[in-house]
């Protein structure tokens, strides 16, 4: 087992018993890999055991075995425990909609283009050179709100795919990263040089005891989470927070105030000004769809790509859920949507200079711009005297 590894196990517990784990002895692992060979295990989603076990963690009670996957990601999603009564198992699979972000992940999002660029990044980022300084300076301006101390966790890392992310860590001794995509870790392992702890694991049940962890961050991650169960996934980052400990939780609003209006008006525009060149042309109108194309500022290199599940809420849900419960403060990420951000900042139209202008207004009224746009920063700082003990 790795070292990192090894001395985060004490703060690790099962996602399923809620209770601690320890390492399975060599004897143990013998027997198990047995039954592996046999076909005799399976995990809880039914689903058998393909390989035998290098090495492993059990519950206290010996009742669920979870694999280390090279030495290094230890597999902590409940779906994937092996159950040592297999017999019995009654299958408990992921959720549809989590599965439809799983399989995005791991089939496309993870996996490289031909200039060694993830899918991912490539899909959902606006790469132009015209905006790379705003974009670059937005994941930065995270670490303002970012504590110090031994442990970070990193929630739905991914592949750590920008270089910004990498200095999240910077004023931490260990950061640990998690994703339910075994791609992803692998991704993470080479991108640390293995210097980390590598969990597979659910946001909504994380697989640690409470007060473990001095700062979360998370970064696009609750809006691909089922809107029954995002409540919880800013609940657990909280939990395991140590008192003084900050979590930092970047989302995306639902028809965002800004972003919505200022696109409805622009296609508004659009339709109005292809009225009027059609009626002097004498043109056939255009289609709705390729209106809606055009005003939405897509581009011609944003590649097709599979389905992948998002549930957006709108700011009530911040202020029922968030806000009291868990001393939350509204923050800025970014105003812009891809769609505002391709549409208007162009090179032609002094687009660096109008990113450079959103960002500084961004600074001086960060509360605004965090309500009123795209993306926003939930910030949770859990009060040194808080009475939480225990897992």
């Amino acid at each position: 087992m790795d070292s990192l590894l090894e001395q985060f196990l004490p703060h690790l517990r099962c996602p399923i018993t809620r209770g601690s784990l320890r390492s399975v002895a060599p004897a143990q692992l013998a027997q198990l890999n047995d039954r592996i060979a046999r076909q005799e295990l399976r995990h809880t989603d039914a689903s058998v055991v393909p390989e035998p076990l290098t090495e492993a963690l059990r519950s206290d009670d010996g009742q669920y075995i979870y694999s280390i996957v090279d030495h290094q990601i230890v597999v902590l999603l409940e779906s994937l425990a092996i159950v040592a009564d297999s017999e019995n198992v009654v299958p408990q699979p992921i959720d549809a909609q989590k599965k439809i972000v799983l399989d995005f992940y791991n089939e496309f999002g993870w996996k490289k283009d031909e200039d060694n660029l993830f899918k991912d990044t490539v899909t959902f980022e606006d790469r132009r050179d015209t905006v790379a300084r705003y974009w670059s300076q937005c994941h930065l301006r995270l670490n303002r709100y970012l504590p110090n101390g031994q442990y970070i966790l990193d929630v739905a890392s991914g592949a750590i795919p920008n270089d910004e992310y990498l200095t999240y860590s910077d004023n931490f001794a260990v950061r640990i990263c998690m994703d339910f995509s075994l791609l992803a870790m692998q991704e993470a392992v080479q991108r640390l040089n293995g210097q980390g702890v590598f969990i597979l694991g659910d946001m909504t049940n994380l697989p640690m005891v409470g007060q473990c962890l001095d700062a979360v961050i998370s970064l696009h991650t609750v809006y691909h989470i089922p809107k029954a169960e995002q409540t919880q996934a800013v609940a657990e980052a909280y939990r395991v927070l140590r008192p003084g400990g900050k979590a930092v939780i970047v989302y995306s609003w639902k028809d965002a105030p800004l972003m919505y209006g200022s696109m409805r008006a622009w296609r508004r525009l659009m339709r109005v000004m292809r009225r009027l060149r059609n009626k002097r042309s004498g043109a056939a109108p255009v289609g709705a769809a390729a209106n809606g194309a055009a005003a939405n500022g897509a581009v011609a290199d944003n590649p097709a790509h599979p389905e992948l599940f998002i549930a957006q809420q709108k700011y009530d849900w911040y202020a029922r859920e968030l806000r009291q419960p868990f001393r939350a403060q509204l923050k800025v990420y970014s105003a812009l949507s891809r769609s505002f951000s391709n549409t208007f900042l162009r090179e032609k139209t002094f687009g660096k200079q109008v990113a450079g202008l959103i960002f500084r207004l961004e600074g001086w009224l960060p509360g605004f711009f965090g309500r009123f746009g795209q993306y926003p920063t939930f910030v949770l700082h859990k009060p040194t005297d808080h009475p939480e003990k225990g897992n």
